[in-house]
């Protein structure tokens, strides 16, 4: 009797330990300074994984000796090894998409210090989903003898962007800009008014749309792609509103609206670093209805923006 029971228990055995085993994948390696060739301890290794069609993380810090070995068990993981990213202080992150699901491949993965005199600029360019901007227009340069009549201008605008990747140091960038507010403050000469008067100005309020190419020389630190970059490309601004206002000595406001043509369009450069950026913008169109001085075509500005979303 004992060894029928002793029978069927081992039999239960065997019929369950398959059940119970869970599907199991190996990610190892070494990382190195791609200069010294030496190891580097205690990098971060973290590797993203879907199990169940739920998105999943792990990681692992490598030994003294620069290896790390991870092990996922997962049963409802298939394919589960999607990317993996190495990081240290001091050292430029390291992305890539995993090639050893589901083996034992022990490999030796490179890192760049900030310092070092053999980094190459390899794979900067990423997309760049959702971007908040503002930005101000300060100064507009005199062109011709219309942009002498203008003391001053002075902008503010809001708006969004989203970039492409096209290759390893280029985007394709496309901006929408809801709201821009501007003010063009006059000299006294212009003109355009004979009665004798204290002040006058221009005030406009648009809209947007623009397309640009983003060349990227270089990295910013930790954050990766963001660093120094060159922006080239064009803008159809669509005016809500814009009006022309003067001021008599006795502060009595004269305004006339509807004198703004709708063809204006703009050539656009910023020259940047991540979160800020140099802005020229120039006209090549005359917009101004009858005899109305033209509005300044250069101005230069500065623009922010609010990264909020990239790959």
């Amino acid at each position: 009797m004992k060894n029928n029971i002793l029978l069927f228990s081992l039999l239960l055995s065997i019929l369950l330990i398959p059940s119970l085993a869970k599907a199991q994948y190996t990610f190892e390696g070494t990382v190195v300074d791609i200069d010294t060739k030496q190891p580097i301890a205690c990098a971060n290794i973290w590797i993203w994984y879907s199990s169940d069609e739920v998105d999943l993380d792990t990681n692992i810090r490598t030994n003294t000796e620069g290896y790390f070995k991870l092990v996922i068990e997962d049963d409802n993981a298939t394919d589960v090894i999607i990317s993996f990213e190495i990081n240290k202080d001091g050292y430029r992150t390291l992305k890539k998409k995993c090639d050893n699901q589901g083996g034992k491949h022990p490999k030796v993965y490179e890192l760049y210090s900030y310092d070092s005199d053999n980094y190459k600029i390899e794979d900067i360019a990423k997309s760049d989903y959702f971007d908040l901007t503002f930005g101000f227009d300060l100064y507009s340069p005199s062109m011709d003898d219309s942009d002498d009549k203008f003391k001053s201008v002075f902008s503010f605008n809001y708006g969004y962007e989203g970039k492409a990747k096209l290759t390893n140091r280029m985007q394709l960038g496309f901006r929408y800009v809801p709201l821009k507010v501007k003010w063009m403050a006059m000299n006294s000469d212009t003109s355009i008014v004979t009665i004798a008067h204290d002040k006058e100005r221009y005030f406009e309020a648009s809209t947007s749309f623009g397309i640009y190419t983003r060349f990227i020389f270089s990295t910013a630190g930790a954050i990766g792609h963001r660093g120094l970059f060159l922006d080239v490309g064009a803008n159809y601004s669509l005016p809500y509103y814009f009006s022309y206002t003067y001021f008599t000595e006795d502060h009595i406001k004269t305004s006339q609206n509807k004198i703004r043509k709708f063809n204006d369009f703009q050539a656009m450069m910023r020259l940047g670093f991540y979160w800020g950026s140099i802005r020229a913008t120039y006209r090549f169109t005359d917009v101004m209805k009858d005899d109305f001085v033209e509005s300044p075509k250069l101005t230069l500005g500065v623009e922010f923006n609010i990264p909020a979303g990239e790959q």
